[in-house]
Protein backbone atom coordinates (compact mmCIF):
# COMPACT_ATOMS: atom_id res chain seq x y z
CA UNK A 1 0.00 0.00 0.00
CA UNK A 2 2.74 2.02 0.65
CA UNK A 3 4.25 2.37 -3.11
CA UNK A 4 0.75 3.22 -4.41
CA UNK A 5 0.17 5.95 -1.61
CA UNK A 6 4.58 7.17 -2.71
CA UNK A 7 3.15 7.08 -6.65
CA UNK A 8 -0.09 9.37 -5.64
CA UNK A 9 1.76 11.97 -4.22
CA UNK A 10 4.26 12.29 -6.25
CA UNK A 11 1.46 13.29 -9.17
CA UNK A 12 0.82 15.75 -7.24
CA UNK A 13 3.49 17.69 -6.16
CA UNK A 14 4.26 19.87 -8.54
CA UNK A 15 7.68 19.65 -10.33
CA UNK A 16 9.81 23.25 -9.51
CA UNK A 17 12.02 24.76 -12.20
CA UNK A 18 14.63 27.99 -12.37
CA UNK A 19 12.60 31.12 -12.21
CA UNK A 20 13.31 34.10 -15.28
CA UNK A 21 13.84 37.33 -13.78
CA UNK A 22 11.91 40.20 -15.70
CA UNK A 23 11.51 44.16 -16.32
CA UNK A 24 8.30 45.11 -18.00
CA UNK A 25 10.10 47.70 -20.54
CA UNK A 26 6.62 49.86 -20.75
CA UNK A 27 6.36 49.21 -16.96
CA UNK A 28 9.38 50.99 -14.94
CA UNK A 29 8.08 52.14 -11.40
CA UNK A 30 11.33 53.40 -10.44
CA UNK A 31 14.19 55.25 -12.77
CA UNK A 32 17.24 56.80 -10.84
CA UNK A 33 18.17 60.29 -12.22
CA UNK A 34 21.27 61.41 -13.28
CA UNK A 35 22.23 62.31 -9.94
CA UNK A 36 22.21 58.87 -8.57
CA UNK A 37 18.45 59.64 -7.39
CA UNK A 38 15.43 56.85 -6.98
CA UNK A 39 11.85 57.81 -8.49
CA UNK A 40 8.71 56.72 -8.40
CA UNK A 41 7.64 57.06 -12.50
CA UNK A 42 4.39 59.44 -12.42
CA UNK A 43 2.65 57.63 -15.06
CA UNK A 44 5.42 55.08 -17.39
CA UNK A 45 4.43 55.56 -20.64
CA UNK A 46 0.35 56.23 -20.22
CA UNK A 47 0.68 52.87 -18.43
CA UNK A 48 0.18 53.58 -15.01
CA UNK A 49 -0.98 56.38 -12.32
CA UNK A 50 0.49 56.72 -9.09
CA UNK A 51 -0.94 57.93 -6.05
CA UNK A 52 0.23 58.89 -1.87
CA UNK A 53 -0.84 57.21 1.25
CA UNK A 54 -0.09 57.12 4.71
CA UNK A 55 -0.28 60.74 4.79
CA UNK A 56 1.99 61.15 1.76
CA UNK A 57 4.87 59.22 3.42
CA UNK A 58 4.14 56.26 0.98
CA UNK A 59 3.60 56.31 -2.55
CA UNK A 60 2.08 53.43 -4.63
CA UNK A 61 1.59 53.03 -8.65
CA UNK A 62 -0.75 50.69 -10.47
CA UNK A 63 -1.12 49.62 -14.14
CA UNK A 64 -0.71 47.14 -16.60
CA UNK A 65 2.73 45.13 -17.32
CA UNK A 66 2.73 43.43 -20.96
CA UNK A 67 4.54 39.93 -20.13
CA UNK A 68 5.65 37.56 -21.86
CA UNK A 69 4.23 34.08 -21.78
CA UNK A 70 3.93 30.70 -23.50
CA UNK A 71 0.29 31.50 -24.73
CA UNK A 72 1.94 35.06 -25.74
CA UNK A 73 1.58 38.25 -23.91
CA UNK A 74 -0.49 39.17 -21.90
CA UNK A 75 -1.51 42.28 -19.49
CA UNK A 76 -0.95 41.92 -15.97
CA UNK A 77 -2.01 44.37 -13.32
CA UNK A 78 0.79 45.43 -10.86
CA UNK A 79 1.01 47.48 -7.83
CA UNK A 80 3.88 48.84 -6.42
CA UNK A 81 4.70 50.83 -2.85
CA UNK A 82 7.61 52.67 -1.51
CA UNK A 83 8.68 55.09 1.22
CA UNK A 84 8.34 58.82 0.14
CA UNK A 85 11.97 60.36 0.63
CA UNK A 86 10.84 63.38 2.29
CA UNK A 87 13.91 65.06 2.44
CA UNK A 88 14.27 65.65 -1.71
CA UNK A 89 10.72 65.94 -1.73
CA UNK A 90 10.78 69.95 -1.12
CA UNK A 91 13.36 70.09 -3.61
CA UNK A 92 11.52 68.52 -6.33
CA UNK A 93 8.37 70.78 -5.88
CA UNK A 94 10.76 74.23 -5.51
CA UNK A 95 12.85 73.72 -8.62
CA UNK A 96 9.63 72.56 -10.71
CA UNK A 97 7.61 75.19 -9.15
CA UNK A 98 10.85 77.77 -9.85
CA UNK A 99 10.72 77.68 -13.44
CA UNK A 100 6.67 78.32 -14.02
CA UNK A 101 4.36 80.79 -13.32
CA UNK A 102 1.82 79.89 -10.18
CA UNK A 103 -0.74 79.82 -12.78
CA UNK A 104 0.95 77.01 -14.76
CA UNK A 105 0.69 74.68 -11.36
CA UNK A 106 -1.96 72.14 -10.56
CA UNK A 107 -5.32 73.68 -8.87
CA UNK A 108 -3.95 74.42 -4.62
CA UNK A 109 -0.43 74.03 -5.46
CA UNK A 110 0.24 77.48 -5.50
CA UNK A 111 -1.83 77.96 -2.36
CA UNK A 112 0.27 75.10 -0.37
CA UNK A 113 3.58 76.90 -1.65
CA UNK A 114 2.56 79.92 0.10
CA UNK A 115 1.27 79.09 3.20
CA UNK A 116 4.67 76.47 3.52
CA UNK A 117 7.07 79.00 2.15
CA UNK A 118 5.60 82.88 2.11
CA UNK A 119 6.32 82.51 -1.58
CA UNK A 120 2.98 83.52 -3.13
CA UNK A 121 1.23 84.60 -6.42
CA UNK A 122 1.01 87.96 -6.59
CA UNK A 123 -0.84 88.97 -9.84
CA UNK A 124 0.10 86.07 -11.70
CA UNK A 125 3.64 86.26 -10.55
CA UNK A 126 6.18 84.50 -7.46
CA UNK A 127 6.35 86.84 -5.05
CA UNK A 128 7.46 87.52 -1.71
CA UNK A 129 4.48 89.76 0.02
CA UNK A 130 5.26 92.49 2.32
CA UNK A 131 4.96 91.14 6.15
CA UNK A 132 3.34 94.88 6.83
CA UNK A 133 1.20 97.19 5.43
CA UNK A 134 3.79 100.49 4.30
CA UNK A 135 0.90 102.50 5.05
CA UNK A 136 0.64 101.01 8.99
CA UNK A 137 4.07 101.15 8.92
CA UNK A 138 6.31 103.00 7.15
CA UNK A 139 10.14 102.68 6.56
CA UNK A 140 10.98 106.03 8.98
CA UNK A 141 9.00 107.50 11.81
CA UNK A 142 9.83 109.91 14.90
CA UNK A 143 11.58 109.15 17.86
CA UNK A 144 8.04 108.37 19.55
CA UNK A 145 4.98 105.48 19.83
CA UNK A 146 1.58 105.10 20.73
CA UNK A 147 -0.56 102.53 23.13
CA UNK A 148 -3.49 102.28 24.22
CA UNK A 149 -5.35 102.03 27.55
CA UNK A 150 -4.66 98.38 27.94
CA UNK A 151 -1.49 98.73 28.07
CA UNK A 152 1.70 98.42 25.45
CA UNK A 153 0.93 94.57 25.89
CA UNK A 154 -2.05 92.73 26.04
CA UNK A 155 -1.99 88.92 26.72
CA UNK A 156 1.87 88.70 25.89
CA UNK A 157 1.66 90.51 22.65
CA UNK A 158 3.03 94.06 21.90
CA UNK A 159 0.24 96.41 20.75
CA UNK A 160 2.42 99.49 20.30
CA UNK A 161 2.43 101.28 17.35
CA UNK A 162 3.87 104.15 15.19
CA UNK A 163 0.52 105.65 14.75
CA UNK A 164 -3.21 105.57 16.40
CA UNK A 165 -4.88 103.11 13.99
CA UNK A 166 -1.83 100.89 14.21
CA UNK A 167 -2.30 100.55 18.20
CA UNK A 168 -5.45 100.74 17.73
CA UNK A 169 -5.98 97.49 15.39
CA UNK A 170 -2.82 95.65 17.13
CA UNK A 171 -4.78 95.98 20.53
CA UNK A 172 -7.78 94.78 19.01
CA UNK A 173 -6.49 91.30 17.23
CA UNK A 174 -5.20 90.86 20.85
CA UNK A 175 -8.46 90.84 22.70
CA UNK A 176 -10.70 87.95 22.46
CA UNK A 177 -14.01 90.43 23.96
CA UNK A 178 -13.56 93.11 21.25
CA UNK A 179 -13.13 93.84 17.29
CA UNK A 180 -11.64 96.76 16.01
CA UNK A 181 -14.09 99.56 14.67
CA UNK A 182 -12.52 103.04 13.66
CA UNK A 183 -10.27 105.62 15.26
CA UNK A 184 -12.41 108.07 15.15
CA UNK A 185 -9.09 110.80 16.64
CA UNK A 186 -6.35 110.52 17.55
CA UNK A 187 -6.52 110.07 21.19
CA UNK A 188 -9.54 107.25 21.33
CA UNK A 189 -9.89 103.70 19.84
CA UNK A 190 -13.60 102.43 18.65
CA UNK A 191 -14.03 98.85 19.64
CA UNK A 192 -17.14 96.22 18.77
CA UNK A 193 -17.79 93.81 21.77
CA UNK A 194 -18.46 90.89 20.33
CA UNK A 195 -20.63 89.12 22.93
CA UNK A 196 -23.43 92.31 21.93
CA UNK A 197 -22.14 94.54 19.39
CA UNK A 198 -22.00 97.86 21.85
CA UNK A 199 -19.23 100.11 20.96
CA UNK A 200 -16.22 100.44 23.53
CA UNK A 201 -13.98 103.66 23.63
CA UNK A 202 -10.61 103.56 25.10
CA UNK A 203 -7.76 106.29 25.42
CA UNK A 204 -4.46 106.15 23.19
CA UNK A 205 -1.38 107.15 24.70
CA UNK A 206 1.68 109.00 23.23
CA UNK A 207 5.11 107.81 24.59
CA UNK A 208 7.94 109.99 23.24
CA UNK A 209 11.51 109.08 23.48
CA UNK A 210 10.51 105.35 22.63
CA UNK A 211 10.66 103.80 19.13
CA UNK A 212 7.74 100.73 18.49
CA UNK A 213 7.50 97.33 18.48
CA UNK A 214 9.92 96.14 15.30
CA UNK A 215 11.85 99.84 14.94
CA UNK A 216 15.26 100.66 15.61
CA UNK A 217 16.78 103.69 16.34
CA UNK A 218 18.78 105.89 14.01
CA UNK A 219 20.08 109.11 14.06
CA UNK A 220 17.20 110.19 16.24
CA UNK A 221 14.86 108.54 13.79
CA UNK A 222 13.37 105.18 14.59
CA UNK A 223 13.77 102.75 11.36
CA UNK A 224 11.56 99.71 10.29
CA UNK A 225 13.27 96.52 10.61
CA UNK A 226 10.23 94.44 9.33
CA UNK A 227 9.55 93.59 5.55
CA UNK A 228 6.76 96.44 4.36
CA UNK A 229 7.88 96.19 0.50
CA UNK A 230 6.90 93.12 -1.60
CA UNK A 231 9.89 91.12 -3.91
CA UNK A 232 10.63 89.23 -6.73
CA UNK A 233 12.08 85.58 -4.81
CA UNK A 234 15.87 84.90 -4.93
CA UNK A 235 17.41 81.57 -5.66
CA UNK A 236 18.40 81.48 -1.65
CA UNK A 237 14.35 82.20 -1.05
CA UNK A 238 13.62 79.03 -3.23
CA UNK A 239 16.42 77.14 -1.60
CA UNK A 240 14.46 77.96 1.53
CA UNK A 241 11.22 77.16 0.51
CA UNK A 242 13.16 73.58 -0.46
CA UNK A 243 13.53 73.31 3.11
CA UNK A 244 10.12 73.73 4.18
CA UNK A 245 8.70 71.78 1.52
CA UNK A 246 9.92 68.58 2.40
CA UNK A 247 6.89 67.56 4.24
CA UNK A 248 4.31 64.86 3.61
CA UNK A 249 1.58 67.31 2.04
CA UNK A 250 4.32 67.71 -0.80
CA UNK A 251 3.54 64.29 -2.47
CA UNK A 252 0.22 64.68 -3.62
CA UNK A 253 1.29 67.89 -5.31
CA UNK A 254 4.08 66.13 -7.25
CA UNK A 255 1.43 63.70 -8.14
CA UNK A 256 -0.40 65.87 -9.36
CA UNK A 257 1.60 68.83 -11.00
CA UNK A 258 2.30 65.42 -13.29
CA UNK A 259 6.32 65.32 -11.55
CA UNK A 260 7.87 62.09 -10.45
CA UNK A 261 8.14 61.39 -6.26
CA UNK A 262 12.00 61.01 -4.76
CA UNK A 263 11.44 57.69 -3.03
CA UNK A 264 14.13 56.47 -0.28
CA UNK A 265 17.26 54.53 -1.67
CA UNK A 266 16.35 51.10 -2.65
CA UNK A 267 19.83 49.50 -0.92
CA UNK A 268 18.12 51.37 2.21
CA UNK A 269 14.68 50.52 1.78
CA UNK A 270 13.15 47.71 -0.84
CA UNK A 271 9.89 49.10 -2.51
CA UNK A 272 7.30 46.33 -2.72
CA UNK A 273 5.51 44.16 -5.04
CA UNK A 274 1.59 44.10 -3.75
CA UNK A 275 0.24 40.68 -2.65
CA UNK A 276 2.84 38.88 -3.97
CA UNK A 277 3.24 36.52 -5.61
CA UNK A 278 0.42 37.67 -7.97
CA UNK A 279 -1.03 34.26 -9.71
CA UNK A 280 -2.51 35.18 -13.29
CA UNK A 281 -4.70 32.58 -15.20
CA UNK A 282 -3.65 32.48 -19.69
CA UNK A 283 -4.88 29.67 -20.34
CA UNK A 284 -7.16 26.72 -20.40
CA UNK A 285 -7.02 23.93 -23.05
CA UNK A 286 -9.04 20.76 -22.98
CA UNK A 287 -8.92 17.46 -25.67
CA UNK A 288 -10.82 14.29 -25.80
CA UNK A 289 -8.52 11.07 -25.26
CA UNK A 290 -9.07 7.78 -27.81
CA UNK A 291 -7.68 4.54 -28.27
CA UNK A 292 -6.27 3.41 -31.50
CA UNK A 293 -9.38 2.64 -32.71
CA UNK A 294 -10.45 6.31 -32.15
CA UNK A 295 -12.91 5.62 -29.64
CA UNK A 296 -13.42 8.24 -26.79
CA UNK A 297 -12.11 6.76 -23.57
CA UNK A 298 -11.60 10.38 -21.70
CA UNK A 299 -9.89 13.71 -21.62
CA UNK A 300 -7.39 15.93 -20.54
CA UNK A 301 -7.14 19.48 -19.23
CA UNK A 302 -4.55 22.00 -19.21
CA UNK A 303 -4.42 24.87 -16.85
CA UNK A 304 -1.38 27.22 -17.46
CA UNK A 305 -1.27 29.55 -14.55
CA UNK A 306 1.61 32.95 -14.60
CA UNK A 307 3.53 33.47 -11.56
CA UNK A 308 4.58 36.71 -10.55
CA UNK A 309 7.01 37.03 -7.68
CA UNK A 310 8.78 40.13 -6.29
CA UNK A 311 12.54 40.06 -7.72
CA UNK A 312 13.16 43.71 -6.92
CA UNK A 313 17.35 44.20 -5.61
CA UNK A 314 18.98 47.16 -4.75
CA UNK A 315 20.11 47.81 -7.97
CA UNK A 316 17.30 47.45 -9.92
CA UNK A 317 13.73 47.69 -7.52
CA UNK A 318 11.22 46.78 -10.98
CA UNK A 319 12.47 43.18 -11.36
CA UNK A 320 9.94 40.57 -11.06
CA UNK A 321 10.83 36.40 -11.44
CA UNK A 322 7.59 34.74 -13.89
CA UNK A 323 7.26 31.25 -13.77
CA UNK A 324 4.63 29.14 -15.77
CA UNK A 325 2.52 26.26 -13.43
CA UNK A 326 0.44 24.33 -16.02
CA UNK A 327 -1.63 21.40 -14.11
CA UNK A 328 -2.63 18.79 -16.51
CA UNK A 329 -5.26 16.31 -15.52
CA UNK A 330 -6.77 13.29 -17.10
CA UNK A 331 -10.43 12.10 -17.24
CA UNK A 332 -12.14 8.63 -17.78
CA UNK A 333 -15.13 8.66 -20.12
CA UNK A 334 -16.96 8.83 -16.82
CA UNK A 335 -15.23 12.45 -16.10
CA UNK A 336 -13.88 11.00 -13.06
CA UNK A 337 -10.22 12.09 -12.28
CA UNK A 338 -7.57 9.10 -13.59
CA UNK A 339 -4.48 11.36 -12.66
CA UNK A 340 -3.12 14.36 -12.23
CA UNK A 341 0.56 16.61 -13.01
CA UNK A 342 1.45 20.14 -12.51
CA UNK A 343 4.89 21.11 -13.58
CA UNK A 344 6.98 24.60 -13.43
CA UNK A 345 8.76 26.17 -16.43
CA UNK A 346 10.38 29.82 -16.67
CA UNK A 347 9.18 32.12 -18.67
CA UNK A 348 12.11 33.55 -20.84
CA UNK A 349 12.87 36.85 -21.44
CA UNK A 350 11.69 38.36 -24.85
CA UNK A 351 15.27 39.28 -27.48
CA UNK A 352 16.24 42.75 -26.71
CA UNK A 353 15.22 45.42 -28.93
CA UNK A 354 17.85 46.04 -31.69
CA UNK A 355 20.49 48.92 -30.82
CA UNK A 356 20.25 52.17 -32.76
CA UNK A 357 23.04 54.22 -33.37
CA UNK A 358 23.08 57.84 -33.17
CA UNK A 359 25.25 59.22 -35.50
CA UNK A 360 26.03 63.26 -35.14
CA UNK A 361 27.86 65.05 -37.94
CA UNK A 362 29.80 67.87 -37.88
CA UNK A 363 31.25 70.02 -40.06
CA UNK A 364 34.89 71.47 -39.62
CA UNK A 365 35.79 75.15 -39.85
CA UNK A 366 38.82 74.95 -41.76
CA UNK A 367 39.29 77.94 -43.90
CA UNK A 368 38.66 76.99 -47.80
CA UNK A 369 41.76 76.78 -50.05
CA UNK A 370 41.58 77.89 -53.34
CA UNK A 371 42.45 75.21 -56.40
CA UNK A 372 45.87 75.23 -58.42
CA UNK A 373 44.77 76.20 -61.46
CA UNK A 374 47.00 75.09 -65.07
CA UNK A 375 45.60 75.99 -68.30
CA UNK A 376 46.46 72.87 -71.14
CA UNK A 377 46.22 73.77 -74.57
CA UNK A 378 44.36 71.35 -76.78
CA UNK A 379 43.59 71.55 -80.55
CA UNK A 380 40.48 71.13 -81.47
CA UNK A 381 40.34 71.67 -85.29
CA UNK A 382 42.30 68.19 -86.02
CA UNK A 383 42.13 66.75 -89.46
CA UNK A 384 40.63 63.66 -89.86
CA UNK A 385 42.08 60.55 -91.24
CA UNK A 386 39.41 59.32 -93.35
CA UNK A 387 37.35 62.88 -94.12
CA UNK A 388 34.35 60.52 -95.12
CA UNK A 389 35.94 59.58 -98.19
CA UNK A 390 37.10 55.94 -99.59
CA UNK A 391 40.63 55.46 -99.79
CA UNK A 392 42.57 55.58 -103.17
CA UNK A 393 43.15 52.80 -105.49
CA UNK A 394 46.01 50.65 -104.11
CA UNK A 395 48.81 49.68 -106.39
CA UNK A 396 50.89 46.35 -106.25
CA UNK A 397 53.84 45.56 -107.65
CA UNK A 398 54.38 42.39 -107.91
CA UNK A 399 56.92 39.66 -109.77
CA UNK A 400 54.30 38.47 -111.98
CA UNK A 401 53.27 42.01 -112.90
CA UNK A 402 51.67 45.40 -111.47
CA UNK A 403 48.18 44.97 -110.44
CA UNK A 404 45.83 47.98 -109.18
CA UNK A 405 43.80 47.05 -105.95
CA UNK A 406 40.17 48.81 -106.30
CA UNK A 407 38.90 50.43 -103.03
CA UNK A 408 35.25 51.80 -104.23
CA UNK A 409 33.93 48.08 -103.92
CA UNK A 410 34.65 47.75 -100.75
CA UNK A 411 33.31 51.26 -99.78
CA UNK A 412 29.81 50.28 -101.46
CA UNK A 413 30.14 47.14 -99.71
CA UNK A 414 30.21 48.93 -96.13
CA UNK A 415 28.20 51.38 -97.08
CA UNK A 416 25.27 48.91 -97.59
CA UNK A 417 25.80 47.04 -94.63
CA UNK A 418 25.89 49.80 -92.40
CA UNK A 419 22.08 49.70 -91.37
CA UNK A 420 22.21 45.93 -91.33
CA UNK A 421 24.80 46.64 -88.31
CA UNK A 422 22.78 49.62 -86.65
CA UNK A 423 19.56 47.09 -86.88
CA UNK A 424 21.84 44.35 -85.37
CA UNK A 425 23.19 46.68 -82.83
CA UNK A 426 19.49 47.94 -81.51
CA UNK A 427 18.36 44.32 -81.49
CA UNK A 428 21.10 43.24 -79.39
CA UNK A 429 20.70 46.48 -77.46
CA UNK A 430 16.98 45.79 -76.77
CA UNK A 431 17.84 42.48 -75.53
CA UNK A 432 19.82 43.46 -72.72
CA UNK A 433 17.36 46.24 -71.44
CA UNK A 434 14.70 43.34 -71.49
CA UNK A 435 16.66 40.72 -69.74
CA UNK A 436 18.48 43.19 -67.17
CA UNK A 437 14.47 44.42 -66.22
CA UNK A 438 13.39 40.91 -65.53
CA UNK A 439 13.17 39.33 -62.43
CA UNK A 440 15.72 36.34 -61.78
CA UNK A 441 13.83 33.49 -61.03
CA UNK A 442 15.54 30.57 -59.05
Amino acid sequence: MAPVALILLLLFVPVVGHTATYEASDYRSFIRDSAGNWKMVNSSNGNMTITSGNGGNTVHSNGNASLPTTKGSKLANLSWSAFTNLAKAGSALASFAKKLSPAGLAVGTALYICEQTGICDVDGQWTIPAEYDPLEYPSTVGYFKYCTGFGCVVNGTNVDGPSPVTTCKSTASALSEFTYGSTPSNIQCRFVRVSDGSDYLININEFANQCPTNYTLVNGQCNFNGSNQSRTPTDADWDQAANDLNQPGTTDHLINNGQDVPIIDPGVQLPTLDNSPIQLPIGSETTNVTDDQGNNIGSQTKETTLNIDDAATAENPNLIDLTETTTTINYDINNNIIDQSTTVTETSQPAPDPQTNDYTVEFDTVTDTPLQEKIVEAPLNTTSWGGGTCPPDIDLVLSVGNFVFESQPFCDFAIALNPLILLVASIIGAYIVITSGRPQTA
